[in-house]
């Protein structure tokens, strides 16, 4: 799960699987503006406060590189 959305500062991520490495946040072109290392965590956050105000996709990598899962987030300020 991820709240709140949409985010001002701080996204919280909920029932992470415990294969995740990684986190990334992508802008709507698919550049990465934020990649966390994950540390097999089920909850933890991703900090979002330096972002423009716009759609941006949370993804979820495998040590692989393999994505787990995707999502779009709203980040406003």
């Amino acid at each position: 799960s991820v709240m709140p959305v949409p985010a001002s500062d701080i996204l919280r991520l909920g029932n992470v699987p415990a294969n995740v490495a990684r986190v990334d946040v992508l802008d709507m072109t698919g550049r990465s503006v934020i990649s966390k290392t994950w540390g097999n965590a089920p909850t933890g956050t991703v900090d979002v406060m330096a972002l423009e105000s716009a759609p941006y996709v949370l993804r979820l990598v495998d040590r692989s590189g393999v994505v787990l899962g995707q999502r779009t987030v709203l980040v406003q300020h």
